[in-house]
């Protein structure tokens, strides 16, 4: 029988050091890690808050080792995480850098001085559209899907662990000003980049699907778990809204073997077209998020289960003896045109769509609705 559940041991994003890595794979490898070893610090479990506690059962060896390698690395003299031209990417490590600030026992600032001078560079040195979204890019004004996972989170996480309201609203704005721009109301799917005079992509990619809805559930709990929950009703309405409308489009396309297209509605004749098991495994995964977000509540958006748990059993198929996803079955993240093999973010993506799966079935019972 085809196992359909993976754990940590049989799919696992290997160590490297930060000049191996793309920076937004070092942030998606860390937030991983926390939905998968240690849900008690981060945003999922019912028992969640912020600032978390650190317990005697919290994993956070391979996260803080992650977390400090980062930090080793960050170069003198800039407010950023890294140097990049991706604005945004840097601060996909920005929860995590919270998070072990908190939890230190030393006394250390050097975590927080990071974070504050990462937020300070988002917020005040980067270009701006005419609504307000921070560029993703340096050279150029341009709004890219990826970005609503990468920044706003940190934002709104910061503003709600050092309890100030107008940070932690700015990483909501930011997701609705993102939202404004990106989103296609013919398809109901977030299109990938927009602005500027090169690399735009009109498409409905299906990672930056992902990524959108992940930055809109994070910030959504993020908000549900900070002291200003009652005062950002609406904003909570709008983040749930926005994630449900999409994926209840995406899964429209679902194929019959369960995946998604790396381009959720093209067309399976061209070359560039294909299943992806990179942004399946990441959208099944915002999908049990979204329902365990949502069950037993009152006027809960119908959620497709039953797609979401074909897709899961699909992607786990894709997944090698190595315990890496088999070469050809995912997206190259750095050509989305093109299959691509050994992809540090789609291997993150599994071990979120394990997390996902797992805190769904707790929270449920494996109900379906």
């Amino acid at each position: 029988m085809m196992e359909t559940y993976l754990t940590s041991q049989r799919c696992t994003v290997p160590q490297r050091s930060p000049a191996q890595n793309s920076f937004w794979e070092y942030g998606t490898y860390q937030t991983a890690l926390l939905e998968l070893n240690a849900p008690e610090l981060f945003l999922y479990n019912g028992s969640n808050a912020i600032p978390p506690t650190l317990t005697s059962d919290s994993d956070v060896t391979k996260l803080f080792a992650s977390v400090d390698a980062v930090l080793a690395a960050k170069p003198a003299g800039i407010k950023p995480f890294f140097s990049d031209k991706a604005v945004g990417d840097p601060a996909s490590v920005g929860i995590p850098f919270l998070i072990r600030n908190w939890t230190l026992t030393t006394g250390s600032t050097k975590y927080a001085t990071a974070a504050s001078q990462q937020l300070d560079y988002l917020l005040n040195d980067v270009d701006r559209t005419d609504n307000g979204a921070i560029s993703q890019r340096t050279n150029v004004v341009q709004v890219w899907a990826d970005f609503m996972t990468m920044a706003p989170p940190f934002i709104a996480y910061y503003g709600a662990i050092t309890n100030n309201y107008a940070t932690l609203l700015e990483g909501y704005t930011q997701l609705a000003d993102y939202h404004d721009i990106l989103f296609d109301s013919s398809a109901g799917m977030m299109q990938h980049i927009l602005l500027g005079t090169s690399s735009i992509d009109t498409g409905h990619w299906g990672t930056g699907n992902g990524w959108a809805c992940h930055g809109m559930l994070r910030v959504l709990r993020t908000i549900q778990l900070s002291n200003y929950a009652n005062s950002l009703k609406s904003q909570q309405s709008d983040l749930l809204g926005w994630v449900s409308t999409i994926l209840t489009n995406v899964w429209k396309h679902q194929q019959s073997s369960g995946a998604l297209l790396n381009y959720i509605d093209g067309s399976t004749s061209s070359s560039s077209v294909f299943p992806d098991a990179s942004g399946t495994a990441l959208l099944a995964a915002a999908t049990f998020r979204l329902a365990s977000l949502v069950y037993g509540t009152s006027n809960a958006p119908t959620v497709n289960i039953a797609a979401a748990e074909k897709a899961r059993v699909w992607v786990v198929q894709q997944v090698g003896a190595d315990g890496w996803l088999k070469n050809g079955t995912m997206v190259d993240p750095y050509n989305w045109h093109q299959s691509g093999s050994r992809s540090p973010e789609a291997h993150s993506f599994v071990l979120m769509l394990t997390a996902a799966y797992r805190d769904w079935q707790s929270a449920t019972k494996g109900y379906y609705n």
